[in-house]
C-alpha cells in the first residue's frame, strides 16, 4: 500500500529511466534596449524528471490549444509555471524550449511537481 509521503515519483523513477533537462528559471521582465518588456530566465541549470507526451486525444479535454505541442514533466525539481505576476520556467528537452504553462504541486505530501509545459517555438 501507498501512503502520502511515500513519493511515487521518487519510486516511478527506480523503474523507469529518469531524463536530465536544462532547467531555465524565471528571474524577472526587463525592458530592452527598444524599451520592450522581456523576460529574463537565470542560467541553465540540470533537473531530472520523466518528460511525457500529452495525448493529442486530451487536448480538447483540458482545454489546449491543438495548434501547439504539449508534454508533462514529472518532477523534483521546484519548477514554476505561468502566473498572474511571472513568465513560466524554461526547459530545455529533446532539441525544444518548453515552458512551465501549469502545474500540481505535490512537493508538501510527495516532494514532486506535475508540470504542463508548452513547446516555444524557435525565434520566439
Amino acid at each position: 500500500m501507498i501512503v502520502p509521503g511515500a513519493n511515487l515519483l521518487s519510486i516511478a523513477l527506480r523503474v523507469i529511466a529518469p531524463q536530465t533537462l536544462a532547467h531555465r528559471a524565471f528571474v524577472s521582465r526587463s525592458p530592452n534596449v527598444s524599451g520592450d518588456w522581456v523576460n529574463v530566465y537565470a542560467d541553465p541549470v540540470n533537473i531530472t524528471g520523466s518528460m511525457q507526451a500529452v495525448n493529442t486525444k486530451l487536448y480538447q479535454m483540458l482545454g489546449l490549444d491543438l495548434a501547439k505541442n504539449y508534454s508533462t514533466l514529472y518532477t523534483q525539481a521546484t519548477v514554476l509555471a505561468t502566473t498572474r505576476d511571472r513568465s513560466g520556467d524554461l526547459l530545455e528537452y529533446g532539441g525544444k524550449t518548453w515552458q512551465a504553462e501549469s502545474d500540481m504541486n505535490w512537493h508538501a505530501q510527495d516532494g514532486w511537481t506535475k508540470v504542463l509545459c508548452v513547446e516555444v517555438p524557435p525565434n520566439a
